[in-house]
């Protein structure tokens, strides 16, 4: 009698790996959880090519270390869809011998027929069976010694495992260790310096450490954090964790390893899919307060400006229109009538500093992730002061700038409401011009 559907290493496997405590490793364990779950998933589902199935078996599972190079070297097209991977993936952990990406495929091969296994992508390299003669006779061949394993070779199995585990819906444990090699991974994945629309500074401290790096399915909660990065359950987060486990642990840092550069392309894969979806998380919501913020800014510069001067703008002379926003006011030198407008006064002048950083980080442009010091993107400017003069006003941003994560991004332009009153102030400071002058 044979062992159908098991490989003569299969119940002992299986049965080491049994998650159930009583009956563990004994003739009742074999019988109840090994042999009768596989004779009762046979008969079910043998006809509709899923056997074996992982959920059926209450086993711990340890996914070998090379399996992504076994998946993309043999398990390649549409046939090869997710659960016939897992189908091939519990196949190599519990009925299979071979460990290695040939070994397995051949083993897989075997097992083709009898388990409807899709067509391998690519045809795997068959071991010569005959037996080499030896040089002398009656010597008996030593085994080259194996090199040692990595330094961290239990904690890349280890990850790896909760990797495979997370991505068949199980919670992810020990998240924080895989959002700390995407907080990593970030350090240097895009240059900030390369999308105006977000200022540098404001991009690095958002990205900045592990708490920005959600990951459905984690464990932690992070209910203080108001910015993420959500990384959903599916197969291309998978390959980008596992890409970044590799590279720690595997690579010692480096793509310096076996495959090191197939999963270098998959995390580059995944950078050029999700890099517009992470720009658009740092923008404020709705987009449309960006622009507003940076309008208020303008104005409020240009008012300070013309205070400062007591005349108005330069009109024919864009750069010097320009300039004069960027030239700080000096204490005590603009004075009114009416008390209100001196209060204006004193409040431009301690914020001005402020605005001034605001403007120029959000429409300057500098040497790599330095503050913006050598260009001006003048354009913004120049539209926000085309009527400038005929009506003199600074147009707060909505309240909505003071929400969320973006509050420290609008700060300095988050106050700006009394200069929504200048009008009233304006009427009232004439009103004591004429008295005087009366």
């Amino acid at each position: 009698m044979g062992l159908f559907p098991f490989s003569k290493k299969a119940p002992a496997k299986l049965l080491r790996k049994l998650n159930v405590e009583r009956h563990r490793q004994s003739p009742r364990g074999l019988l109840d959880y090994v042999l009768n779950v596989a004779l009762s998933q046979s008969f079910d589902r043998f006809p509709l090519n899923q056997f074996p199935h992982d959920k059926n078996f209450n086993v711990q599972r340890t996914p070998p270390t090379n399996w992504s190079t076994i998946e993309n070297k043999f398990l390649g097209g549409s046939s090869w869809n997710r659960e016939q991977k897992e189908r091939a993936l519990f196949l190599a952990q519990f009925w299979f011998a071979s460990g290695q990406p040939d070994g397995v495929a051949n083993e897989l091969n075997k097992y083709r027929k009898a388990f409807l296994i899709p067509e391998l992508s690519e045809s795997p390299i068959t071991p010569d069976t005959r037996e080499a003669p030896s040089d002398k006779e009656g010597e008996t061949e030593i085994d080259e010694p194996r090199p040692p394993p990595p330094a961290d070779d239990g904690k890349l199995q280890d990850e790896l495992t909760k990797l495979s585990e997370w991505l068949r819906g199980e919670p992810l444990k020990s998240d924080s260790v895989f959002r700390d090699h995407l907080s990593d991974f970030f350090k240097h994945a895009l240059k900030w310096e390369d999308y105006p629309e977000i200022p540098v500074r404001f991009a690095y401290e958002m990205v900045t450490g592990n708490k920005p790096h959600r990951i459905e399915g984690q464990q932690s909660k992070q209910s203080t954090q108001k910015y993420f990065i959500d990384y959903p359950r599916n197969e291309e987060t998978h390959d980008l964790l596992e890409a970044l486990v590799r590279f720690k642990h595997e690579g010692r840092k480096s793509w310096d390893f076996d495959s090191g550069e197939m999963h270098k392309r998959k995390v580059a894969r995944w950078l050029r899919n999700n890099r517009q979806k992470i720009l658009e998380t740092l923008q404020p919501e709705p987009p449309e307060l960006t622009e507003q913020a940076i309008r208020a800014g303008i104005q409020f510069l240009a008012f300070t400006a013309v205070a400062r001067k007591g005349e108005t703008l330069p009109k024919r002379d864009q750069a010097k229109r320009i300039s004069e926003l960027f030239v700080e006011p000096e204490e005590g030198v603009a004075h009114a009538l009416s008390n209100e407008m001196n209060g204006q006064f004193e409040d431009m002048a301690g914020k001005w500093e402020k605005v001034k950083e605001f403007i120029v980080s959000e429409l300057g442009i500098g040497q790599g992730s330095a503050a913006p010091t050598d260009y001006l993107d003048p354009l913004p400017i120049l539209k926000s002061l085309e009527k400038f003069e005929e009506d003199i006003q600074v147009q707060p941003p909505d309240s909505k700038v003071n929400e969320s994560f973006w509050q420290k991004r609008f700060a300095a332009v988050g106050k700006l409401s009394s200069y929504g009153d200048l009008d009233e102030i304006f009427e009232k400071e004439k009103q004591l011009v004429d008295q005087r002058v009366g």
